[in-house]
């Protein structure tokens, strides 16, 4: 089943891959034929900027992953603001909600915004989270994200958060193996929606790194 699964996932990767890159490549040649045109090659950047940052998510995705299964991926230990990793998610969704017509909301009930940990792989398994809801909520469709402190001892504190939304659910079958690494719902799903489905598995192992856990509803 691994084995059937990687193949599966190379198939989509090539698909993947190839989409932002032949955009690159096909964007970069149509903008040689206006060099004298400032606006219009403005404009070519700005896509050839969009389908990069689309290449280089799946790239990221893919070495994390390699990364987790080799265990060599280690947690940094800084102090951060968790209420400002989650204004920068907000920045980033909120326009592109309002764009899409789907309420964005947001509940912080920190009592200390103050938190040490690794601020980049918190970042990290928001933007999986959110990036998820977002993708498979449609027009009139609200996502909610809720964040606050449960238990706090000397040392430690414990954070919940919860990233719910009004979309299209998955079957009881699907969330068996929704942490699993390669995993779609079916090739409709791909196609649709696209995505190298590595985000929640890579999401699950960092939560387990931080000796937290996951649970999903549907």
């Amino acid at each position: 089943r691994a084995n059937r699964a990687k193949s599966s996932f190379l198939s989509n990767m090539s698909h993947e891959i190839r989409t932002p890159m032949n955009a690159i490549v096909g964007i970069i040649a149509i903008a040689k034929g206006h060099e004298n045109e400032p606006e219009k090659v403005k404009e070519y950047l700005s896509k050839i900027d969009t389908s990069s940052r689309v290449l280089l998510g799946i790239i990221n995705e893919v070495l994390d992953m390699s990364a987790i299964e080799s265990s060599k991926i280690t947690l940094a230990a800084e102090m951060f603001s968790f209420t400002a990793v989650v204004d920068s998610i907000t920045a980033i969704y909120e326009g592109q909600c309002r764009t899409k017509g789907v309420s964005f909301v947001v509940y912080n009930t920190m009592i200390s915004d103050a938190v040490i940990g690794d601020k980049l792989r918190v970042n990290q398994i928001l933007m999986n989270l959110v990036s998820n809801a977002f993708k498979f909520t449609d027009c009139g469709g609200t996502i909610v994200m809720a964040f606050g402190e449960t238990i706090r001892s000397e040392n430690s504190v414990t954070v919940n958060l919860t990233v719910s939304d009004s979309g299209c659910g998955m079957s009881a079958e699907m969330m068996s193996r929704l942490f699993k690494p390669f995993e779609q719902e079916n090739p409709d799903t791909v196609q649709k929606y696209g995505g190298s489905g590595l985000g929640l598995s890579i999401t699950k192992n960092l939560i387990d790194l931080m000796h937290g856990t996951i649970t999903v509803q549907s």
